[in-house]
Formats: structure tokens, C-alpha cells, sequence
């Protein structure tokens, strides 16, 4: 099972979008074939196999676990330290929230059953105070912000702290019940409380964790957003974020833009860097439109993706594009219900084949040196209702490269190819895990 499950994480870290693909896909057939033509590139397979290697060699350089030990020991110190304090402080004021933010919206008894509906609006301005950890006690004292305050090792103060500002927009996150039942031996009493869940969102959010002068993380969340009722819709609403993620050890997460504009376009755009050099970038940008059923959920009309980039220390990239998602979508349902129709399942594969362009590039140029698709396949079934065997249809994401030959994609990224790569990848992990500990 941890083979299988580190086959997927090297293929994930050499090729990130073809999973899009093979979660679209099923396990099986052909590992490789001679058909087909991904068209003209200068590399070989073998040369290519080895520009993934190296930039998924360099990835992991940049990503040890020693990166962040500063970080972690700090907080298992935190954990080992505080994690048995008296927390009825927080556990009182957490309740005390609770109560300011909810209110009654009906409450009806009928026999030996009660239901009550309520309304929570979460407010950043609700949940303040500071907490800090002392005389095996966490204390509260009121504040305008949200803080948890401990000492470390050193007896340096250390803090974790909550702040927002601007504008809010209160939107609709769902609703949960609750339900309770008692039986004394004669009769059942039951009790259902629902809650229906809104959430003021500030127009912006900073987190920071500070050890003594020293600030060893951020968080800074903007938001744009635009909303024709307090329940979210596709259809008329807008969004507009970023978030800058920093760490002290010079790694910086930032989603530079994510926005969805209904019944118009969409986009990601995401970088990863360490010290100022680009580990990971995404960007993403296509349209969408929604209609609505009438009872409050709502159907894609019609999505492309008009540009797909991902690309990895500039070395290695995968771009493409979706002319039509919906089809794709119902292709792949179409394709499902079919699986045992051989004409109509690879009709349906080959309608996303021709809906969906992605190819893998090496250095940022315009030369396609390998095509993703779906390959369809079949595998012999018992029929243990009808007795004898049945083919089921399924398929398969290939890598189709310039001079012909294709390779599944899960047998490509295997540890005979990269072996190296996937023993750099499970110490990786062990060096995390060990670190958590």
C-alpha cells in the first residue's frame, strides 16, 4: 500500500497536472504502446525521463525537513508544555461567543418532540481576548484582537495572534442539526437543533506567530467580494482574494489572485518560492456559467479553462487548455454508464480526448514534448450472478511522446524508472514524520 501510495505522490510531484487526468482515469492496461504521435519535440523519452528526474531532484533540495525544525520544535515544546493547562478559561469563552452570536429562529414542540432552529453569525469582533498560558492555567484578559500567548524554552514570549480589519460581508456556510433522544422506559423524547451558519468576512485577516522579536510565520488574507444575498450564488456573485503565506525559514506561499466573477470568468494564479527563487507556479484562468434550478442549488451551464500553466523551477511545465468542461464532465458519466458498450465508451473517452489539450514542456518553450490523454481498456470481469466473464471498459492517463511510444502515466512515474526519485521521496517524508513526533 505505501508503494502504491508513494507511486502517486513521485508522479504528483514530477507532473502535477496529469492528475487531473488520472483521477479521471482507471487503473490498468497497457503500461506502454507504440501507437500514436504526441507530436515534434527534441527530446527522447529517456532524455526527457531524466529532465523530470532532475527537476524533481532539485524540488526536494529545496524542501528539507531541517527547513522547518525551528519551527516544529517550537511547537512540540508548546504541546508537550501546555497541552495539559487548565483550559476552562477558553472552553467558558468559547461558549460565551456561541451565545453572543446565536439566535432563535423558531422553536416547535409537537408530542414528545422539539425542534429548534437557530442562527449563528460568526464575527471576527466576537472571538477576542488574550489567553495566556501560566501557573498551569490559560487566563483570559479582554482585548481587541485575538491572541494565545506562551514562553518557549528561553522564556521568550511567543505569540499567536488573530487581527482584522475593513469591511465585512456576511455570507451563508451551511447549515447542521443536531439531534438528542432520551428513553425513560415508557417514552421517547426526542429534541432536533438546527443551525444555519453565516460568517462575516472581513475584508482583511493577518495570523502571525512571534517568537520573542522574531516572526516565524504569517498569514495575510485580502478579500474582495460581492454578493447579491446573504446565501452565496454562482450565477451573480463575486470573489476576489489573495494570500501571502511567509515563513522565517525563507519560504513564501502566495495565491497572488484568486477570483470568480459569476456568469463571466475565473482564474488562479500561485506561486511557491524559497528565499526568492520560484519553486512551484500555478495559473489558471477560464469562464464559467451557472444556472439555478429553482430550489436554491445551481447547475454548470457551460466552462472552459481558456489557459492552464503549471510549472516547476522554470525546467518543467505542464499547459493546456478545456474548450468545453461541462462536456468533459458528462462524457466521463457517459463513458461510466457504458462501460460495458465497447463503441459508445470510446466514443465518449474520445469526445474528452478532443475537448481537453495538455501537454508537458521543458524550459518555458513552446515545444510540446509530450501529450496527455485517456486510453481506453478493458479487463475481463467475473459475472458471479449470470456465471462465465464480462468486459468492463475503462481507461487509462498516457503520456504520449514525440517519437510514438506512450506509457501510462502511474506506470511511467514507476520505481523502476525513478527509483532514485522515490527513495528521495520516502525519506522526505520520513524526515517530516520523524519531526513531528
Amino acid at each position: 500500500m505505501r508503494k502504491q501510495c508513494m507511486k502517486w505522490a513521485v508522479s504528483a510531484v514530477l507532473l502535477p497536472a496529469a492528475m487531473g487526468l488520472v483521477a479521471c482515469s482507471e487503473s490498468g492496461g497497457d503500461a506502454e504502446s507504440g501507437n500514436g504521435g504526441g507530436g515534434v519535440g527534441k527530446y527522447t523519452v529517456e532524455s526527457s525521463k531524466q529532465k523530470l528526474e532532475d527537476a524533481a531532484t532539485e524540488l526536494m533540495d529545496n524542501l528539507s525537513a531541517s527547513n522547518f525544525q525551528e519551527v516544529t520544535d517550537l511547537a512540540k515544546y508548546i504541546r508537550d508544555t501546555y497541552g495539559d493547562y487548565d483550559a476552562s478559561a477558553v472552553d467558558n469563552w468559547y461558549k460565551g461567543c456561541l451565545d453572543d452570536i446565536t439566535t432563535v429562529l423558531s422553536h416547535t414542540s409537537v408530542g414528545n418532540s422539539t425542534s429548534n432552529t437557530y442562527k449563528r453569525i460568526y464575527q471576527a469582533g466576537i472571538f477576542t481576548g488574550h489567553f495566556t498560558a501560566q501557573n498551569d492555567r490559560w487566563t483570559y484578559t479582554a482585548a481587541n484582537d485575538l491572541q494565545f500567548i506562551v514562553k518557549d524554552q528561553k522564556g521568550q514570549l511567543c505569540v499567536l495572534k488573530l487581527v482584522t480589519s475593513g469591511a465585512t460581508v456576511r455570507i451563508y456556510v451551511g447549515d447542521e442539526t443536531e439531534y438528542k433522544g432520551t428513553y425513560n422506559g415508557y417514552t421517547y423524547t426526542s429534541t432536533s437543533e438546527k443551525y444555519e451558519n453565516y460568517v462575516d468576512v472581513p475584508q482583511n485577516i493577518v495570523v502571525t506567530a512571534t517568537q520573542g522579536a522574531k516572526e516565524l510565520a504569517s498569514v495575510t488574507v485580502t478579500t474582495s467580494l460581492t454578493v447579491s444575498g446573504e446565501k452565496p450564488s454562482p450565477v451573480t456573485d463575486k470573489f476576489d482574494v489573495t494570500v501571502s503565506t511567509k515563513l522565517s525559514s525563507g519560504y513564501a506561499v502566495d495565491v497572488k489572485r484568486a477570483f470568480f466573477n459569476g456568469g463571466a470568468d475565473a482564474g488562479l494564479e500561485f506561486v511557491a518560492k524559497k528565499n526568492d527563487k520560484t519553486l512551484v507556479s500555478a495559473n489558471v484562468k477560464g469562464k464559467t456559467r451557472f444556472t439555478s434550478n429553482g430550489d436554491g442549488d445551481y447547475e454548470l451551464q457551460s466552462g472552459s479553462v481558456d489557459n492552464l500553466e503549471v510549472d516547476i523551477l522554470g525546467k518543467v511545465q505542464v499547459k493546456g487548455t478545456c474548450s468545453d468542461v461541462k462536456g468533459v464532465i458528462e462524457d466521463m458519466e457517459n463513458a461510466d454508464d457504458n462501460d460495458r458498450d465497447e463503441a459508445a465508451y470510446k466514443r465518449y473517452i474520445a469526445n474528452v480526448n478532443a475537448r481537453v489539450n495538455l501537454g508537458l514542456y521543458f524550459d518555458k518553450t513552446s515545444t510540446k514534448q509530450a501529450t496527455l490523454r485517456l486510453e481506453p481498456f478493458y479487463k475481463e470481469r467475473q459475472d458471479y450472478y449470470n456465471g462465465g466473464v464480462y468486459l468492463k471498459w475503462g481507461s487509462n492517463a498516457i503520456l504520449e511522446f514525440a517519437d510514438g511510444t506512450s506509457y501510462g502515466v502511474e506506470e511511467y512515474f514507476n520505481e523502476d524508472r525513478f527509483g532514485d526519485v522515490v527513495k528521495r521521496f520516502e525519506q522526505l517524508l520520513r524526515d517530516f514524520e520523524d519531526m513531528v513526533k
